[in-house]
């Protein structure tokens, strides 16, 4: 197996040739894990925050690593799905370290099983949004933003990240008109 992984690796560069930062569309550009070859993709987005890439590397910011290495990000990464108060619009807003997303799309639910597409989200000032909904009120109601990090050389590699949140929205108590007679 560790042929074949070899045999892929070097096809790779063979077509498109090979570069010593990692090309992920991301807040920000500039990064580089100051690798001695190529970082060919992005393999994982790790729950503690830690990058899995590949690449033909032997080593990775001065440390030995022979084609694989783990990157600790050095910025906790935040997010945050929201309503506003009367369930007409959704916010995903996302910060810190973090991968760019994009063709982000939100969802809602009554079950968390059953998923209906409620559209796509607009990119806003650090984060997304998708407005003109009318989310049901008086009850337990689960809403999904899930949007694609692409990473690699060629944006060769994708991951997709989420955020589900239970939201209750409680509409306003009706008023009744008193007409004094």
């Amino acid at each position: 197996m560790k042929r074949w992984m070899i045999l892929g690796i070097l096809l790779l560069v063979f077509l498109f040739g090979a570069v010593n930062r990692a090309d992920a569309v991301s807040a920000d550009d500039g990064f580089n894990p100051n690798a001695n070859g190529g970082v060919w993709s992005t393999i994982a987005v790790q729950s503690d925050g830690k990058i899995l890439v590949g690449g033909i590397f032997t080593s990775i910011g001065g440390a030995a690593r022979n084609r694989i290495a783990r990157l600790t990000n050095t910025d906790a990464a935040f997010q945050e799905l929201s309503t506003d108060a009367d369930g007409s619009t959704i916010t995903w807003m996302r910060s810190g370290a973090g991968p760019e997303v994009h063709n982000v799309v939100f969802y809602g639910s009554s079950d968390i099983v059953v998923w209906t597409l409620l559209g796509s989200g607009t990119r806003i000032t650090g984060g997304w949004e998708l407005g003109g909904l009318s989310l049901p009120a008086n009850a337990n109601y689960y809403i999904k933003a899930e949007g694609k990090a692409y990473g690699g050389i060629y944006n060769a590699s994708t991951s997709i990240m989420e955020s589900i949140r239970n939201i209750y929205l409680s509409s306003p108590p009706a008023v009744t008109d008193w007409a004094l007679y």
